[in-house]
């Protein structure tokens, strides 16, 4: 009985990660080939986001969370090695967030899993895309998954690189 209900929780737990893709996967659906402004229209992006997190290492590597908010804001926390300083809050424009939305349809961001090898000093990076209470996160500890280079290098120029982070003295 015991390894029913064990079968039964796994079973579960695979059905709410298809769920959790289908949902976020129907929000960008009818963004592909959204080049204008206006695409964000036909979507509320209320309870949307993006997040980036690059962990820490021995060293001195960089380590934040940015975050792209369904309303165009950016969060950013710096948690070490954040060189210039950069301030908590941004914004980006409608045009990369349409861009952003057709990226993770293109990547099959819900369908990729990641890859933790067994290195001790490989900072453990972190894409996550949130809608309300669902959400996915991709996580790997040292090549960038093929699939999501050009997402993740998306999130990265519009949150670490993001020039209304910047405080004013480094802009």
């Amino acid at each position: 009985m015991k390894t029913i209900g064990i079968l039964m929780h796994k079973a579960l737990i695979h059905s709410k990660t298809i769920l959790v893709g289908l949902v976020l996967s129907a929000l960008v659906i009818g963004t592909t080939g959204c080049g204008t402004p206006d695409c964000l229209k036909r979507y509320d992006l209320r309870g949307y986001s993006v997040v980036l997190e690059k962990g820490a290492c021995f060293g001195q590597c960089p380590s934040y969370r940015g975050t792209i908010n369904g309303d165009l804001s950016v969060d950013f926390d710096a948690m070490a090695f954040i060189d210039p300083p950069r301030a908590p809050k941004g914004t980006i424009t409608r045009e990369v967030m349409c861009e952003l939305l057709n990226e993770i349809q293109a990547s099959a961001f819900t369908a990729t899993v990641g890859e933790m090898a067994p290195v001790a000093d490989a900072p453990v990076t972190k894409i996550t895309v949130k809608l309300g209470a669902l959400k996915h996160t991709v996580e790997w500890n040292l090549t960038v998954p093929k699939n999501l280079r050009k997402l993740h290098d998306l999130l990265e120029a519009h949150t670490y690189r993001n020039p209304t982070l910047l405080s004013p003295q480094y802009k």
